[in-house]
């Protein structure tokens, strides 16, 4: 994450604020995310909200045209990475102590998150079936309020109404006044119930609309959503094979054709290593078990070595083309 987002702790301060990022040596914004990250860990619940608050203000002082919702979206995103990279820990590889250690951090961040939903302004957080739950809640709000306006409409019409004597020679002044008090509340309560009914009407299109788009998204999500029993499965002993065939495939270019020293592109092309993690992650598995992004990090960064299990590839991309 970028580190202009937080507030770094100054070289050779030994006194930081208590929110401030870093070493107090040799300070880089670097790796200022990860900072955050324990710091959250670190810190107590109750002072979550001002470490937001402590950054978010030093954001907006010190970038030109910050705007918080960009932080807020940034922070949410690199809170659930960690919280999701956390979760795919295998606990039956690791000692009690770290176990402890994990679920703490977890619960931090669970915290935190919480924190942050509980103060989302902007919708960043509301899930397409919280909509429909809130436009829904509207909906039956709106309905209560048109059958308690006339049936408490009806009660007060009809206590005014009992309220006036029988007359044979016509309304006194005051009688007069009372029913054209009677009247205009008649049309008031009317014209609400009519502002009520069109307000309901557009709660129920808007209602509609959602469950429609929410359907949609849910009948997308099913044709590229990959069962774990349909996943391809790499046969045991050849997750390194795989691993190096994968690491290949980010590596060919086109074949240079010509005797000019043209620079030569790589065929599959992505500005986000982690595609290619996700892309393994979703739709394989090894020797029948889930392959997690965490365990895939540990091989496609900074050139690491494949797992000791398997066999090198190679793709060799023919300078004939397919006609």
């Amino acid at each position: 994450m970028e580190g202009y987002f937080f507030k770094p702790r100054k070289n050779f301060d030994f006194n930081p604020n208590e929110y401030d990022l870093g070493i107090p040596f040799w300070q880089t914004k670097t790796h200022l995310d990860m900072h955050f990250l324990n710091k959250i860990v670190k810190l107590d619940v109750s002072k979550h909200w001002n470490l937001y608050e402590y950054h978010k203000n030093y954001y907006l002082e010190t970038k030109d045209k910050a705007v918080e919702e960009v932080f807020f979206r940034k922070l949410l995103k690199i809170v659930e990475e960690e919280k999701e990279r956390y979760n795919q820990k295998d606990p039956r590889k690791i000692s009690p102590r770290e176990k402890q250690k994990l679920d703490n951090k977890i619960e931090k961040y669970e915290a935190f998150i919480k924190m942050l939903r509980s103060n989302d302004k902007w919708g960043v957080t509301t899930t397409d079936k919280d909509k429909l739950s809130s436009i829904g809640k509207d909906i039956r709000k709106n309905r209560k309020r048109i059958d308690s306006l006339k049936e408490d409409t009806f009660n007060q019409l009809k206590k005014e109404l009992e309220s006036l004597d029988k007359i044979d020679k016509g309304l006194t002044p005051n009688q007069e006044s009372k029913l054209d008090s009677i009247v205009n509340n008649l049309k008031e309560t009317l014209k609400t119930e009519s502002l009520l009914q069109k307000e309901n009407k557009r709660l129920r299109e808007e209602f509609e609309n959602e469950k429609k788009r929410y359907n949609d998204l849910n009948i997308k999500f099913k044709r590229i959503y990959v069962k774990p029993g349909s996943k391809i499965n790499i046969k045991e002993g050849h997750f390194g094979t795989f691993i190096s065939l994968i690491k290949n495939l980010q590596k060919i270019k086109e074949p240079n054709t010509s005797n000019e020293e043209n620079q030569i592109e790589k065929i599959l092309q992505t500005g986000a290593e982690k595609t290619w993690l996700k892309l393994i992650s979703n739709n394989f598995t090894s020797n029948g078990k889930s392959i997690s992004i965490k365990t895939l990090e540990n091989y496609f960064y900074d050139d690491r070595e494949l797992p000791k299990k398997g066999y090198y590839t190679e793709i060799v991309v023919l300078p004939k083309k397919i006609k």
